[in-house]
């Protein structure tokens, strides 16, 4: 009765690791090329379209950030004044406000410039 048993168990442990092997070899590329060429053919398509699509969707972003850049870093540079006077007018003195205020324009500035990161995605981040 044990031997019977032990043989059930290798049976089972052969089916479920034959199903396994199967369930993943069916799903890969060099199967899917072999036995449905059509298919994989329409598979391969349909990801080099989705690819071109996500390749055209990623420059345009870019477009708008080096847009979105350009813009910002203007009315920032329209507000420099505007927040030097307020932190003096939180008792500040002007010299180190100007110094704070402008450090912040230059980093905004150069990382609008070099990495194409606007000073409002560095809000929207939580950066």
């Amino acid at each position: 009765m044990n031997a019977l048993k032990k043989i059930g168990e290798y049976v089972w442990a052969f089916i479920f690791f034959s199903a396994l092997f199967w369930w993943l070899i069916s799903d890969a590329d060099i199967y899917q090329k072999a036995v449905n060429p059509e298919q994989w053919a329409q598979k391969q398509q349909r990801r080099a379209e989705r690819a071109v699509i996500r390749k055209e969707r990623t420059e345009r972003i870019k477009e708008l950030d080096q847009m979105e850049c350009q813009i910002m870093l203007r009315a920032k540079a329209a507000l420099v004044p505007v927040e030097i006077e307020r932190m003096t007018t939180y008792g500040g003195s002007h010299e180190a406000a100007e110094k704070i205020v402008m450090s912040s324009f230059e980093l905004d500035k150069e990382l609008c410039e070099k990495y194409g990161i606007s000073p409002s995605s560095q809000r929207d981040n939580g950066e």
